[in-house]
């Protein structure tokens, strides 16, 4: 997976509910190659366990200031930068099939 298909995937997750149910169950922070995706995935897992629901990018970046380590924060919020400025693919069969 390269960065920019994991920008895509993050994209997607925290702008489309039902792809987000259908892959939150199956996708690991491992899968991400970046440190600052990794994390971010792991935020939003952990805010859906708590809410109950998609966290907006605003609610992630709000949730950053949580994370202790300086570099590790800066590193989530590059990707949420990075993820801002991605476009969200509109079909939703061909991100299930990646």
């Amino acid at each position: 997976m390269d960065t920019n298909f994991e920008a895509v995937l993050l994209r997607k997750l925290t702008h489309n509910s039902e792809f987000f149910g259908k892959v939150i169950p199956i996708l690991k922070h491992q899968l991400f190659h970046e440190i600052g995706n990794q994390e971010l995935f792991k935020l939003i897992k952990n805010y859906y366990g708590q809410y109950k629901s998609i966290p907006t990018l605003t609610e992630l970046v709000t949730s950053v200031r949580n994370v202790s380590n300086a570099e590790i924060r800066a590193e989530i919020v590059k990707s949420l930068q990075t993820i801002s400025k991605t476009e969200e693919v509109q079909n939703l069969q061909f991100m299930l099939d990646e």
